[in-house]
């Protein structure tokens, strides 16, 4: 879960900065900048049953943020 929320963070740092997204809902359009696994892991962040991530998945998440 500590995973998922760092992701979501970085994620919307990210979308404030460099795609106008609101500073107060920042992923509230998550799914039109990223691809449809990010957004769905990204989507778990406020479940209590977030799904692990490997560090594969991990690692092209964090590529796919960075480029964003």
């Amino acid at each position: 879960h500590q995973l998922t929320l760092m992701l979501a963070e970085i994620t919307g740092q990210r979308l404030v900065r460099r795609h106008g997204a609101d500073p107060d809902d920042p992923l509230a359009d998550v799914s039109s900048h990223v691809s449809p696994a990010l957004a769905k892991q990204l989507a778990t962040v406020t479940t209590p049953n977030c799904p692990p991530i490997t560090r594969r998945v991990l690692h092209r998440h964090l590529k796919e943020i960075e480029s964003l």
